[in-house]
């Protein structure tokens, strides 16, 4: 089965079959039937897996710049 990632699209409620709320970060899924009804009503909307991981990629690169700043700044003391 697929799996996707899903958030609520904004000011909007969506709940998984088993009737958790989706957290507005999103939450990954497989994808079925109720998913894809509910990206049709317009409840929720996929992400792509890959766009995901290129989130995760950029908040990698800003983490590791932001401790190395933070190393050059202890070494001036």
């Amino acid at each position: 089965m697929e799996r996707v990632i899903i958030r609520p699209v904004k000011d909007r409620l969506a709940r998984l079959e088993d009737g958790r709320v989706v957290p507005d970060r999103g939450i990954e899924v497989t994808r079925n039937s109720y998913v894809d009804r509910q990206v049709l009503a317009g409840d929720i909307e996929m992400i792509e897996i890959e766009e995901k991981n290129a989130v995760k990629e950029k908040v990698k690169k800003f983490i590791v710049k932001s401790n190395k700043n933070e190393e050059a700044d202890n070494d001036d003391s």
